[in-house]
C-alpha cells in the first residue's frame, strides 16, 4: 500500500517530505476501508486526491470505483482532502 507521506529526492540525495503529513497508518484503518483501498489502485491517496481535485463528489467517486459513498467520505476525512 501507499506511504501516506511522499518523499522527493533532490539531486544532492536529501529527501523532503511533501504532500500531506502522515495522519494514519493504513494498518490503523478499519478492515472495510482497507479493502476499499484496493479499488483505488496502487496509490489510493493520490488517486482520491486527483478525483477530488477534478471536483467530483463523494457519490460520483464512489460510483466510478463501485464503492460505498460513506467509504469515500471517511477516507477524505482521514486524509483531510477537501
Amino acid at each position: 500500500m501507499e506511504n501516506l507521506v511522499e518523499q522527493v529526492r533532490h539531486a544532492d540525495g536529501a529527501a523532503k517530505a511533501i504532500c500531506q503529513p502522515m495522519r494514519a497508518s493504513i494498518d490503523d484503518l478499519p478492515e472495510r476501508l482497507r479493502n476499499d483501498l484496493t479499488a483505488l489502485g496502487p496509490l489510493p491517496m493520490r488517486t482520491l486526491t486527483a478525483f477530488v481535485d477534478l471536483g467530483l463528489s463523494d457519490a460520483e467517486i464512489a460510483r466510478y470505483f463501485d464503492l460505498p459513498a460513506a467509504s469515500i467520505a471517511k477516507l477524505r476525512a482521514i486524509w483531510q482532502l477537501r
